[in-house]
Protein backbone atom coordinates (compact mmCIF):
# COMPACT_ATOMS: atom_id res chain seq x y z
CA UNK A 1 0.00 0.00 0.00
CA UNK A 2 3.15 1.95 1.15
CA UNK A 3 4.52 1.86 -2.71
CA UNK A 4 1.11 2.21 -4.33
CA UNK A 5 1.23 6.29 -3.06
CA UNK A 6 4.33 6.92 -2.58
CA UNK A 7 4.01 6.70 0.85
CA UNK A 8 6.65 6.61 3.82
CA UNK A 9 6.37 3.22 5.96
CA UNK A 10 7.75 2.28 9.71
CA UNK A 11 6.48 -0.79 11.28
CA UNK A 12 6.69 -1.13 15.26
CA UNK A 13 6.93 -4.64 16.71
CA UNK A 14 5.27 -4.28 20.28
CA UNK A 15 6.70 -5.79 23.51
CA UNK A 16 6.59 -5.23 27.60
CA UNK A 17 9.96 -3.05 27.31
CA UNK A 18 9.14 -0.95 24.63
CA UNK A 19 9.19 2.74 25.38
CA UNK A 20 7.15 6.19 24.20
CA UNK A 21 10.97 7.00 22.99
CA UNK A 22 11.06 4.10 20.55
CA UNK A 23 8.05 5.15 19.42
CA UNK A 24 8.16 9.01 18.68
CA UNK A 25 11.71 9.74 19.56
CA UNK A 26 13.70 11.38 21.63
CA UNK A 27 15.99 14.38 22.42
CA UNK A 28 19.66 13.89 22.56
CA UNK A 29 22.51 16.01 23.99
CA UNK A 30 25.31 16.84 21.72
CA UNK A 31 28.50 17.28 23.49
CA UNK A 32 30.24 19.27 20.74
CA UNK A 33 27.26 22.09 20.18
CA UNK A 34 26.16 21.38 23.98
CA UNK A 35 22.66 21.40 22.72
CA UNK A 36 20.01 18.88 22.12
CA UNK A 37 19.22 17.63 18.92
CA UNK A 38 16.04 15.57 18.06
CA UNK A 39 15.65 12.02 16.79
CA UNK A 40 12.52 11.42 15.46
CA UNK A 41 11.17 7.82 15.99
CA UNK A 42 8.99 5.46 13.76
CA UNK A 43 6.22 7.63 14.13
CA UNK A 44 7.11 9.70 11.77
CA UNK A 45 5.68 8.22 8.59
CA UNK A 46 2.49 8.05 6.28
CA UNK A 47 1.51 4.32 7.38
CA UNK A 48 3.04 3.29 10.60
CA UNK A 49 2.20 -0.42 11.06
CA UNK A 50 2.04 -1.12 15.01
CA UNK A 51 2.37 -5.34 15.42
CA UNK A 52 0.75 -6.67 18.45
CA UNK A 53 -0.24 -3.69 19.46
CA UNK A 54 -1.60 -4.85 23.18
CA UNK A 55 1.89 -6.26 24.09
CA UNK A 56 2.92 -2.44 24.27
CA UNK A 57 2.58 -0.84 28.13
CA UNK A 58 0.17 1.61 29.16
CA UNK A 59 3.06 4.53 28.42
CA UNK A 60 3.64 3.35 24.66
CA UNK A 61 -0.05 3.32 24.14
CA UNK A 62 -0.54 6.75 25.64
CA UNK A 63 1.97 8.05 22.92
CA UNK A 64 0.29 6.07 20.42
CA UNK A 65 -3.41 7.71 21.42
CA UNK A 66 -1.76 11.31 21.04
CA UNK A 67 -0.48 10.37 17.93
CA UNK A 68 -3.52 8.85 16.46
CA UNK A 69 -5.71 11.77 17.75
CA UNK A 70 -3.32 15.18 18.02
CA UNK A 71 -1.76 13.85 14.51
CA UNK A 72 1.04 15.23 16.55
CA UNK A 73 3.71 13.89 19.27
CA UNK A 74 5.43 15.54 22.48
CA UNK A 75 8.87 14.83 22.38
CA UNK A 76 10.65 16.85 25.84
CA UNK A 77 8.85 20.03 25.49
CA UNK A 78 7.90 20.68 21.97
CA UNK A 79 5.01 19.46 20.27
CA UNK A 80 5.86 17.98 16.58
CA UNK A 81 3.17 17.84 13.77
CA UNK A 82 2.83 13.94 11.74
CA UNK A 83 3.15 13.59 8.41
CA UNK A 84 0.31 14.18 6.43
CA UNK A 85 -1.41 11.56 4.99
CA UNK A 86 -1.11 9.78 8.38
CA UNK A 87 -2.60 6.02 8.82
CA UNK A 88 -2.35 3.56 11.26
CA UNK A 89 -2.63 -0.29 10.95
CA UNK A 90 -2.02 -2.11 13.85
CA UNK A 91 -2.59 -6.00 14.73
CA UNK A 92 -3.90 -7.31 18.12
CA UNK A 93 -3.01 -10.54 19.52
CA UNK A 94 -6.37 -12.53 21.07
CA UNK A 95 -4.75 -15.63 21.62
CA UNK A 96 -2.93 -15.25 24.46
CA UNK A 97 -3.07 -13.99 27.77
CA UNK A 98 0.15 -13.49 29.66
CA UNK A 99 2.48 -10.54 28.14
CA UNK A 100 -0.60 -8.62 26.91
CA UNK A 101 -2.14 -5.25 28.14
CA UNK A 102 -5.44 -4.64 27.30
CA UNK A 103 -5.73 -1.21 25.33
CA UNK A 104 -7.99 1.43 26.92
CA UNK A 105 -11.44 1.78 25.35
CA UNK A 106 -10.76 5.53 24.65
CA UNK A 107 -7.91 4.29 22.34
CA UNK A 108 -9.84 1.51 20.51
CA UNK A 109 -12.14 4.36 19.74
CA UNK A 110 -9.31 6.35 17.80
CA UNK A 111 -9.71 3.27 15.28
CA UNK A 112 -12.18 3.71 12.49
CA UNK A 113 -12.16 0.22 11.56
CA UNK A 114 -11.89 -3.50 13.52
CA UNK A 115 -11.05 -6.15 10.79
CA UNK A 116 -11.21 -10.01 11.68
CA UNK A 117 -9.12 -11.67 9.54
CA UNK A 118 -10.08 -15.60 9.51
CA UNK A 119 -7.45 -18.37 7.91
CA UNK A 120 -7.02 -18.44 4.63
CA UNK A 121 -8.73 -20.77 2.54
CA UNK A 122 -7.37 -23.83 1.08
CA UNK A 123 -7.31 -21.88 -2.26
CA UNK A 124 -5.77 -18.83 -0.33
CA UNK A 125 -3.37 -20.64 0.92
CA UNK A 126 -2.03 -22.26 -2.01
CA UNK A 127 -1.72 -19.01 -3.73
CA UNK A 128 0.41 -17.72 -0.63
CA UNK A 129 2.64 -20.61 -1.15
CA UNK A 130 3.27 -20.56 -5.14
CA UNK A 131 3.98 -16.02 -4.89
CA UNK A 132 5.81 -16.59 -1.62
CA UNK A 133 7.11 -19.73 -0.59
CA UNK A 134 9.12 -20.19 -4.00
CA UNK A 135 11.07 -16.06 -3.20
CA UNK A 136 8.58 -14.94 -6.33
CA UNK A 137 9.63 -11.32 -6.69
CA UNK A 138 6.72 -8.88 -6.06
CA UNK A 139 4.88 -7.64 -8.98
CA UNK A 140 5.37 -3.91 -10.13
CA UNK A 141 2.88 -1.10 -8.68
CA UNK A 142 1.92 1.51 -10.64
CA UNK A 143 2.38 4.74 -8.11
CA UNK A 144 -0.11 7.56 -7.51
CA UNK A 145 1.27 10.12 -5.01
CA UNK A 146 0.30 11.65 -1.78
CA UNK A 147 -1.50 14.61 -3.40
CA UNK A 148 -3.46 11.73 -4.94
CA UNK A 149 -4.32 10.54 -0.97
CA UNK A 150 -5.35 14.25 0.03
CA UNK A 151 -7.40 14.40 -2.97
CA UNK A 152 -9.37 11.40 -2.14
CA UNK A 153 -9.49 11.83 1.19
CA UNK A 154 -10.95 15.41 0.43
CA UNK A 155 -13.52 13.85 -2.29
CA UNK A 156 -14.49 11.54 0.19
CA UNK A 157 -15.84 14.07 2.89
CA UNK A 158 -17.49 15.65 0.31
CA UNK A 159 -19.55 12.86 0.05
CA UNK A 160 -23.64 13.74 0.31
CA UNK A 161 -25.10 11.83 3.18
CA UNK A 162 -28.84 12.57 3.54
CA UNK A 163 -30.43 13.62 6.62
CA UNK A 164 -32.74 10.10 7.09
CA UNK A 165 -29.43 8.34 6.54
CA UNK A 166 -27.65 9.95 9.32
CA UNK A 167 -30.60 9.67 11.27
CA UNK A 168 -30.22 5.92 10.53
CA UNK A 169 -26.63 5.64 11.67
CA UNK A 170 -27.70 7.20 14.80
CA UNK A 171 -30.20 5.11 15.60
CA UNK A 172 -27.70 2.11 14.95
CA UNK A 173 -25.14 3.52 17.55
CA UNK A 174 -28.24 4.18 19.95
CA UNK A 175 -29.15 0.68 19.86
CA UNK A 176 -26.25 -0.75 21.27
CA UNK A 177 -26.77 1.67 24.05
CA UNK A 178 -30.35 0.33 24.84
CA UNK A 179 -28.37 -3.22 24.26
CA UNK A 180 -26.71 -2.36 27.59
CA UNK A 181 -29.40 -1.04 29.38
CA UNK A 182 -31.23 -4.30 28.57
CA UNK A 183 -28.20 -6.10 29.60
CA UNK A 184 -27.34 -7.69 25.89
CA UNK A 185 -23.97 -5.39 26.17
CA UNK A 186 -22.14 -4.98 28.51
CA UNK A 187 -21.39 -1.01 27.24
CA UNK A 188 -22.25 0.76 24.12
CA UNK A 189 -21.15 2.96 21.53
CA UNK A 190 -19.89 6.51 22.45
CA UNK A 191 -20.85 9.59 19.68
CA UNK A 192 -17.45 9.25 17.72
CA UNK A 193 -18.70 5.92 16.60
CA UNK A 194 -21.34 7.37 14.68
CA UNK A 195 -18.75 9.58 13.43
CA UNK A 196 -16.57 6.66 12.23
CA UNK A 197 -20.04 4.92 10.88
CA UNK A 198 -20.66 7.56 8.56
CA UNK A 199 -17.16 8.56 7.40
CA UNK A 200 -16.63 4.36 6.63
CA UNK A 201 -19.88 4.97 4.92
CA UNK A 202 -18.62 7.94 3.02
CA UNK A 203 -15.70 6.18 1.91
CA UNK A 204 -17.29 2.99 0.55
CA UNK A 205 -19.44 4.80 -1.48
CA UNK A 206 -16.74 6.11 -3.37
CA UNK A 207 -15.16 3.21 -3.73
CA UNK A 208 -18.02 2.05 -5.71
CA UNK A 209 -18.03 5.20 -7.83
CA UNK A 210 -20.87 7.33 -6.15
CA UNK A 211 -20.96 10.76 -4.84
CA UNK A 212 -23.81 9.67 -2.67
CA UNK A 213 -24.26 7.33 0.37
CA UNK A 214 -27.22 4.61 0.29
CA UNK A 215 -28.31 2.82 3.31
CA UNK A 216 -26.14 -0.16 2.32
CA UNK A 217 -23.24 1.86 2.85
CA UNK A 218 -24.10 2.43 6.37
CA UNK A 219 -25.55 -1.33 7.38
CA UNK A 220 -22.17 -2.87 5.32
CA UNK A 221 -19.51 -1.15 7.68
CA UNK A 222 -21.46 -0.48 10.92
CA UNK A 223 -19.98 -3.88 12.22
CA UNK A 224 -16.22 -2.73 11.36
CA UNK A 225 -17.01 0.35 13.11
CA UNK A 226 -18.52 -1.00 16.03
CA UNK A 227 -17.51 -4.43 17.23
CA UNK A 228 -14.41 -2.40 18.93
CA UNK A 229 -16.32 0.47 20.41
CA UNK A 230 -18.75 -1.97 22.69
CA UNK A 231 -18.52 -4.24 25.12
CA UNK A 232 -20.15 -7.95 25.68
CA UNK A 233 -21.10 -9.25 28.60
CA UNK A 234 -19.21 -12.11 30.20
CA UNK A 235 -17.46 -11.77 26.89
CA UNK A 236 -14.86 -14.40 27.50
CA UNK A 237 -17.97 -16.48 27.85
CA UNK A 238 -18.50 -15.92 23.59
CA UNK A 239 -16.86 -17.14 20.95
CA UNK A 240 -15.72 -14.61 18.52
CA UNK A 241 -18.40 -15.74 15.95
CA UNK A 242 -21.43 -15.52 18.87
CA UNK A 243 -20.18 -11.80 19.36
CA UNK A 244 -20.46 -10.89 15.92
CA UNK A 245 -23.91 -12.72 16.08
CA UNK A 246 -25.04 -10.39 18.85
CA UNK A 247 -23.74 -7.38 17.93
CA UNK A 248 -25.57 -8.04 13.95
CA UNK A 249 -28.85 -8.74 15.19
CA UNK A 250 -28.86 -5.41 17.40
CA UNK A 251 -27.91 -3.62 14.21
CA UNK A 252 -30.29 -5.70 11.80
CA UNK A 253 -33.25 -4.49 14.73
CA UNK A 254 -32.58 -0.85 13.71
CA UNK A 255 -35.18 -0.01 10.44
CA UNK A 256 -33.86 0.93 7.67
CA UNK A 257 -35.10 4.35 6.19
Amino acid sequence: MARAVDATLARIQCHADLTPADVVGCEIFDQRNLSFTYRLGPAFANILLVDEINRAPARVQAALLEAMEERAVTIGTETRALPDPFFVLATMNEAESEGIFPLAAAQLDRFLLKIVLDFPTAEEDLAILKRRGAGAAQSSIARASLNNVRAWQHACRAIYCAPPLMQYAAEIVRATRAAAECGDLESGAGPRAGLALLRAARARAILTERNYVLPADVRSVACGTLRHRVTFAHSYLLARAEREDRLRAIIDRVPLP
